[in-house]
């Protein structure tokens, strides 16, 4: 029953979480979210993203480390 219990907990608080991320990833700018999304939920390399939206290496960068620490900040917020 404890397993049991501490699986259900844990499910409940990733969605959870996972709920926050989608809700603070919808306000971003539309580029941010555009590459934090390629990166994060279809693991899109730097590289790849790069080319793909063709923007450079460093600009994909900038954005990858400022909507992680955007999400971060929110869901640090939030709990």
């Amino acid at each position: 029953a404890e397993t049991c219990t501490n699986d259900t907990e844990s499910r409940i608080i990733s969605d959870d979480l996972a709920a926050l991320e989608q809700r603070k990833l919808s306000v971003l700018p539309t580029q941010r979210r555009k590459i934090y999304a390629m990166s994060r939920f279809e693991d899109k390399s730097i590289a790849d993203i790069s080319s793909e939206l063709n923007l450079s290496h460093r600009t994909v960068e900038n954005h990858l480390r400022i909507g992680r620490h955007e999400i971060r900040e929110y869901i640090r917020q939030c709990i």
